[in-house]
């Protein structure tokens, strides 16, 4: 016989039985309800997420008009979320019953397996995204958010949403199949990093064949207003109204994988938003708007987002955007980041310093995805690229990320400044890219430029004529690839030819440096000036697995521990330096592992920079590096040499070189060829700082009593300044000159002759460029 006390515990345990079935059969017997939501108090609830939390699997949520300042979560319950459109058929409820996100979370989320959820009538506005699960740290579906959910949407507006990263107004992803059907819904107007209007990822969408839904006006960096990924199977568009009557991929992204562009649908629309324009257009942030043409510069749109969606897009024909002087960023002028750059479309600024693309560190300030193309970005600044978080981390590639396949792309005279990024603040993937003229500067996180590949697509990048000044590491974030830098090269069969750089005052985190290889590629360094690396207990210069060939470059003044190479998986590099000035000479090289090298015709002394305020690092007159290099370089390498060097001298004089980025000043318009004897080598005339802006100095000299003439040519020979003139005994004159005529008035900038004439005779001139 049990004790009493088992018969109790017998009973209970029979009772809590009872009690756990009848819970589990509960909702099936008792009919489903209809919880009505009012903001009079007049209903059940006055929030949606009250009625939500006190429904059961069936229910009907009803929602009287209002504007609800909600997160709503469905927490796993499959219900009807229905206005007044439910029970009259009239679909304008949907303008007066409001989901406003409040900048918080997305509007909606779907995010606990609900197996049948239908949302009906409603307008979904200010939704920012949900961070749906511990494997993501970023926020998706601004306005709706499906994640492993099946559900169904009708009659709704999804609008002026935005997601930090994906899937601006809806965004349906998962492991588990999840399911979107589509009726009767507008999405327009809303934002993301990728997918701005709508993203399904890897699963089922269907589009109601009948009640059309309409998806237009949305804005990303990579697919617009529709991005499906990883889809095997068809997918039928069947839409009202799509911003374009012929999608392209800047609207609409269909992938399968490695961003290759798949066809496995139909598309039916009645209906486009706008009409592409096939001609140039104009922005001005200050006095242009959107609602204009864009084709004069009277007629000026406001940003360079609108610009970019109205251009067409023709192979047989550039279209340019021109770029008026001012700051082009979402809180003065509503520009929207990151730009979705398109093929065969240049943006040309008016003016290199004063065309400022800012992304205010919130996210990047372009992005070209896979087999963007013919396309280029000139004379502007990129400044504030990548987002910044609140603990003042950089979390995001910086100012542009040029990803696979990106071909014939250019940058000339640009300025990436001031970035925040991880690897670099322009980072470039498997893409022949071009840099000219431009300066990297002030960056944080990662390299100033990073370029790369792999074995499977081999490119090449050319950067010539640069500056990288003061790139430091991240010293806040311990998050990978933020330790600082000026360039890297990073990738299998990846070749970067960097001519007639400058490298100042960059820093890395753990291994300081200006230049930084990993992988089997290869590296060209031709007539470039690394200097004021500032961490004596690291490298300045760091590779591994690369083949690296230094020509002409000048390696001085630098606190490091010199440079660092490094053979590690393949079987040996290659380090080849050749007519170079390398402080410390074969003591600054540190070569580890089956390393070759070549070192032919190198010096260790003093460069003997100028020093002058402009070009610090320009070459005086009695440097040991003019006439010291060498153009016995390889044939691909000499055929990109540019012209002119950094200061717009000619980069090649009489049939030589000099080292370091900046050739020596020489004179033009004389027959006497360079003397090769540097003590012999002071000149009759010289100009400083040249290139020049608001001032100049023109120094001459001269040996005998003479008549002894300055004057000042214009391109068209005629003579608009003249500085000196007059009898003058032995000796030399300094004259400064601030680029006004014989009247005082200012002249234009350009091109100038300074010509010194002694008795009359042309002895000597000096190219001086007025910016």
């Amino acid at each position: 016989m049990f004790s009493d006390s088992h018969e109790i515990i017998i009973k209970n345990r029979q009772m809590k039985k009872i009690l756990i079935n009848l819970f589990i059969v509960l909702p099936v017997l008792l009919a489903a309800q209809t919880i009505t939501v009012k903001q009079d108090s007049t209903g059940n609830f006055t929030t949606i997420q009250e009625a939500i939390n006190h429904a059961w699997n069936g229910d009907t949520v009803l929602v009287w008009p209002g504007t609800y300042f909600e997160n709503v979560d469905f927490k796993g319950k499959s219900i009807t979320l229905g206005s007044l459109t439910l029970t009259t058929g009239d679909t304008d409820y949907k303008y007066s019953t409001i989901i406003d996100g409040n900048q918080t979370s997305s509007c909606i989320v779907l995010n606990h397996n609900e197996t049948n959820a239908v949302i009906n009538g409603f307008t979904l506005q200010h939704g920012i995204g949900a961070h749906i699960t511990p494997d993501f740290t970023d926020f998706r579906g601004g306005g709706l958010c499906v994640y492993d959910s099946y559900a169904s949407v009708y009659n709704c507006v999804v609008k002026n949403n935005r997601a930090a990263t994906f899937g601006g107004g809806i965004s349906c992803e998962g492991l588990n199949n999840p399911f979107l059907f589509l009726s009767g819904v507008s999405i327009h107007d809303n934002q993301a990093y990728e997918a701005g209007g709508l993203l399904i990822n890897g699963h089922s969408v269907i589009f109601d064949s009948i009640n059309l839904c309409s998806i237009y006006n949305n804005y990303s960096g990579y697919g617009n207003d529709i991005y499906t990924v990883n889809k095997d199977d068809s997918i039928h568009f069947y839409l009202d109204t799509f911003s374009v009557s012929i999608p392209t991929r800047y609207f609409f992204v269909h992938i399968k994988e490695l961003g290759i562009q798949t066809y496995n649908y139909t598309f039916d629309c009645q209906h486009s938003y706008l009409e592409p324009v096939n001609s140039d257009l104009y922005v001005n942030p200050v006095t242009g708007s959107d609602a204009n043409t864009g084709t004069s510069p009277d007629s000026a749109l406001k940003t360079i987002s609108w610009a970019y969606s109205k251009i067409k897009v023709d192979s047989a024909k550039i279209n340019t955007i021109h770029l008026a002087n001012g700051i082009y960023s979402e809180s003065l002028s509503g520009e929207r980041y990151p730009l979705n750059v398109r093929p065969y479309v240049y943006v040309t600024g008016q003016s290199m310093k004063n065309t400022v693309l800012d992304a205010e560190h919130v996210t990047r300030v372009a992005l070209a995805m896979h087999y963007t193309t013919n396309y280029s970005f000139q004379k502007l600044t990129f400044e504030r690229g990548g987002f910044v978080n609140e603990e003042g981390e950089g979390i995001q590639h910086g100012a542009m990320l040029v990803y696979e396949h990106n071909e014939h792309v250019v940058f000339d005279s640009i300025i990436a400044d001031s970035g925040w990024n991880i690897r670099g603040t322009i980072y470039c993937i498997r893409s022949g890219v071009r840099f000219n003229n431009s300066i990297f500067k002030n960056n944080r996180g990662g390299k100033g430029l990073m370029v790369g590949g792999d074995y499977l697509i081999p490119d090449t990048a050319f950067v010539t004529n640069c500056i990288f000044d003061n790139n430091h590491p991240d010293t806040v974030s311990n998050t990978p690839y933020q330790d600082g830098g000026a360039f890297a090269n990073d990738g299998s069969d990846f070749v970067s030819v960097v001519t007639g750089c400058l490298f100042l005052n960059n820093n890395r985190k753990e291994i300081s440096g200006m230049i930084i290889g990993y992988h089997p590629a290869k590296i060209y360094l031709t007539n470039c000036t690394f200097t004021g690396c500032k961490k004596p207990e690291d490298y300045d210069f760091r590779v591994s697995d690369e083949d690296i060939s230094m020509y002409n470059c000048i390696f001085y003044n630098e606190s490091g521990s010199g440079m660092y190479l490094l053979q590690w998986y393949i079987d040996s590099i290659t380090f080849i330096i050749k007519n170079s000035l390398i402080e410390g000479g074969l003591q600054t090289l540190h070569l580890e592992g089956n390393v070759g090298l070549v070192y032919e015709d190198n010096i260790d002394t003093d460069p003997l920079f100028y020093g002058g305020e402009e070009f610090p690092y320009n070459l005086s007159g009695v440097s040991p590096c003019i006439d010291a290099g060498t153009l016995d370089l390889p044939q691909f390498v000499l055929n990109n040499m540019p012209d002119t060097d950094l200061a717009g001298n000619p980069r090649v004089f009489n049939g030589k070189i000099d080292m370091g980025a900046y050739e020596w000043n020489p004179t033009v318009g004389t027959d006497k060829h360079r003397i090769s004897n540097v003590e012999h080598r002071m000149p009759n005339l010289k100009v400083f700082p040249n290139p020049f802006s608001t001032a100049t100095n023109i120094a001459a000299r001269w040996e005998t009593t003479a008549q002894i003439n300055i004057e000042i040519y214009n391109n068209a020979g005629l003579l608009v300044k003249t500085l000196l003139s007059g009898k003058q005994l032995p000796g030399r004159c300094q004259i400064p000159w601030n680029g006004t005529g014989n009247n005082n008035n200012y002249l234009p900038s350009g091109g100038y002759v300074i010509l010194l004439k002694i008795d009359g005779r042309d002895v000597e001139s000096v190219k001086v460029v007025k910016k």
